[in-house]
């Protein structure tokens, strides 16, 4: 287990308008304030009627006794709103924009009927939010389709926000110092995880091209901490994405874009930087019924070529011996150039029905492709050499399907229900070039790497719910959140054997992989180990992850608010299938050095995750202009399933993927000490065979040697195996921040923020 903290003190000015969000609502955004007349005095029971530019829906709402209204669950977009009493003119605000998780505050002054029948103004509201307790970053249409990005990958203009950077092991996005794999992802309300490996769907591929459409990302937000009890299942911050819907009017766009390599500058190092990419696609959407439902579909595709080549740099310059030569032969042999490709598909289509009174539904569905030849071992995006032979590489295979529905009800104008649902699976096949046993030296490496061939496809099935309901100053939500994760793959290490070889010497690391010499026999040395698969390679299971939750936003006075809530979360893991008695009581009542025990026959769930969290928004000069926040919470991450797979698998029979490794420790006194020995024990003799006809061993070989050794009966010696710690819990974060925001002209504000992040129970 590991800690990490992190302190951030950030100081921002926006440039452009880049307006903070709530951050409790996922999909929809509101419009609040109150209406007073002249003199000041609040006016109740007055209508505000909201209407949609783009689409036609229309929302009201009647403000109360202090003169308080609050138009909730409003799809982000361009909005009319027109407050009215009678015996009062009307005043009309035009062209009002809601973006994601916004929440304006729009106050109202009425004057008598016979001074003013009706007044309209143009909407011009403050990039400063003064009702949110974090200071959030929303990235909108205008700015997704004007910054410059490359690989219209959207998630990648996340690294554009504040604390936000790219992790350089997992390639994911982080927030405020805390791992990319322990925050969420959504896009249009519903979770875009990758429950396997973590990270965004496509796991590591979304590194390298992407699963959505960009043309089809309306806008999105970031939130690096702080959140509301609505949202769940991360520590390391969310980024929440809505897909477009469209409106009345007919529109689409094409897009064609090539990066060729001859306009590319290369690097310090006379590295080619961006080999030829092409990237085609287009969008088209619009009213199937006017004012009623709506459609929009859009595609992308990616085409990628890059030159590649084999080569082993530490042999330039080396000059062979006699007890080298077969070696170095070998290994010049595999020196050649290739072609990796990266090509990918990504599709989408919406479809939005405004319903009677104010109701709507939506639905979407989304899918991708991807496929890329000669991949891994490619030295990396823009080093054009590789210490691995072509056959140690494979064609890497990635495909999404994504189904995802939500429902909006308005009772009443003080009370709304939300609905959400979700269906989404990836498949992801990796095979080999090749299928022979690895060699692996310092120097290189050559046949079929360590974790190929693998397969692995999960599903997600989602629902969630919630109700929002006002009262006075209050803003009272409540909800749920279910999750049901199903995860198959086969997948074991070293399938067909692996050769690993220590040292760095070059001479005497190709020495012992040859005849003659120092080391006489092949792989007659102390310096290596021999690993083999023994699994069946099979793991199925599934988690079920619940999340309740409630919070009120309290408007204490029209200048403070007031956050606070309780989130409660369990994961409930799967159970081992753990039916290997003799493997069992090997490990039962092990003591590990840390003091650390493990009961292979469960896997401990995470059931008791209570988050309370607080915030607080004050506007002390009451103009709107200025803010200052302050927020604290208990927030939990989940854990990506790829740590459960081998404590699932490893303790049945057959197990699933579980490793021996060569050569066995041999009674004292024995003289086979080395795997040439012991492979001899059962008439394999490693001088008779090539590099090119190396053996892979069967559990009934190593078995043999086993028993030739003189070796207890144990089917499981050497076995390398996984199970989980008896204390195992998901990953939990303390955060304690605040800050202050001033609007110093329409569209510019400064800030200062601080942040500190306690996280512990890290993988």
């Amino acid at each position: 287990m590991f800690r990490v903290r992190a302190c951030c003190l950030l100081i921002a000015a926006a440039l452009i308008p880049l307006p903070a969000a709530a951050q409790n609502r996922a999909t929809t955004a509101e419009i609040t304030g109150r209406l007073e007349d002249t003199t000041g005095g609040v006016l109740p029971g007055a209508t505000i009627t909201v209407v949609n530019l783009d689409d036609g829906l229309v929302r009201s709402s009647v403000s109360d006794g202090a003169g308080r209204y609050d138009v909730m669950l409003l799809p982000p977009g361009r909005y009319d709103v027109r407050a009215e009493l009678p015996g009062f003119g009307a005043v009309e605000l035009d062209a009002l924009t809601l973006t994601v998780g916004a929440s304006r505050t729009i106050n109202f002054t009425l004057a008598p009927a016979g001074v003013a029948e009706q007044v309209t103004v143009t909407a011009e509201t403050s990039v400063v939010e003064t009702t949110t307790d974090t200071s959030d970053v929303t990235l909108d249409s205008q700015a997704i389709a004007n910054l410059p990005i490359n690989g219209r990958r959207f998630h990648d203009f996340v690294s554009l926000t504040p604390t936000a950077q790219v992790e350089p092991e997992r390639g994911q996005i982080s927030l405020a110092g805390q791992r990319g794999i322990n925050g969420n992802i959504s896009i249009d309300g519903a979770d875009y995880n990758q429950p396997f490996f973590g990270g965004i769907r496509g796991g590591e591929r979304s590194r390298f091209t992407f699963t959505i459409p960009q043309e089809a990302i309306r806008e999105f937000r970031v939130v690096k901490a702080g959140y509301s009890p609505e949202f769940g299942r991360s520590t390391g911050g969310l980024v929440n994405a809505i897909t477009r819907s469209e409106a009345n009017d007919t529109s689409g766009s094409a897009l064609y874009l090539l990066r060729p390599e001859q306009l590319a500058a290369r690097n310090a190092f006379g590295q080619e930087a961006a080999p030829t990419q092409h990237q085609f696609g287009g969008s088209l959407g619009g009213a199937l019924q006017r004012n009623r439902a709506f459609y929009f579909v859009a595609y992308e595709q990616q085409e990628f070529r890059a030159p590649r080549e084999v080569r082993f740099a530490r042999l330039d310059g080396f000059m062979p011996t006699a007890a080298s030569r077969e070696g170095y032969d070998h290994f010049r042999q595999y020196e050649t150039p290739f072609e990796v490709t990266n090509d990918a598909r990504a599709w989408l289509a919406r479809f939005d029905f405004n319903l009677p009174r104010g109701n709507r539904f939506n639905v979407r569905y989304n899918g991708s492709t991807n496929k890329a030849l000669n991949s891994d071992g490619v030295g990396g995006v823009i080093v054009p050499t590789t210490n691995r032979s072509l056959e140690t590489n494979g064609t890497e295979e990635d495909s999404t399907q994504t189904v995802v529905g939500q429902f909006t009800s308005v009772p009443s104008s003080d009370l709304v229900f939300e609905l959400r649902g979700q269906y989404s699976r990836e498949d992801r096949p990796r095979s080999a070039n090749a299928l022979k046993p690895l060699v692996d030296l310092s120097l290189g490496e050559f046949g079929t790497r360590s974790f190929r061939p693998t397969w692995q496809y999960d599903w997600r099935a989602q629902a969630g719910g919630n109700v929002t309901w006002l009262a006075g100053g209050h803003s009272v939500k409540a909800g749920f959140d279910y999750n049901h994760v199903f995860i198959d793959q086969e997948f074991g290490f070293f399938q067909n054997g692996g050769y690993l070889v220590f040292g760095s010497d070059v001479e005497t690391t190709l020495d012992i992989i040859g005849v003659g010499g120092a080391i006489p026999n092949r792989f007659g040395s102390s310096s290596l180990i021999y690993l083999q698969q023994i699994g069946n390679l099979k793991a199925s299971f599934a988690t079920d992850e619940v999340g309740l939750f409630i919070q009120d936003e309290w408007r204490v006075t029209p200048t403070l608010t007031v956050n606070y809530g309780l989130r409660w979360d369990g994961q409930f893991n799967p159970t081992p299938d753990a039916g290997n008695a003799a493997l069992l009581d090997q490990l039962r009542g092990l003591t590990f050095p840390i003091g650390r025990t493990v009961d292979p026959t469960r896997i401990p769930s995470s059931a008791l995750q209570f988050g309370p969290r607080a915030g607080f928004a004050w506007d002390p000069t009451g103009a709107a202009k200025t803010v200052v926040r302050g927020f604290a919470g208990v927030y939990y991450a989940r854990t990506p399933l790829l740590l459960m797979a081998g404590p699932v698998n490893n303790f049945r029979v057959p197990p699933g993927d579980v490793t021996v490794a060569l050569p066995f420790g041999a009674p004292p006194g024995s003289p086979h000490v080395t795997l040439y020995d012991q492979m001899k024990l059962i008439g394999i003799d490693l001088n008779e065979r090539t590099l090119d006809n190396l053996p892979t061993l069967t559990p009934g070989q190593l078995t043999a040697i086993a028993t030739a050794l003189g070796i207890e009966d144990n089917p499981f010696a050497g076995a390398r195996v996984t199970a989980m710690d008896e204390n195992f819990r998901n990953p939990m974060s303390r955060q304690v921040g605040g800050g202050v925001q001033h609007e110093l002209r329409p569209g510019w504000s400064l800030g200062a923020d601080v942040l500190v992040v306690d996280t512990i129970r890290l993988e």
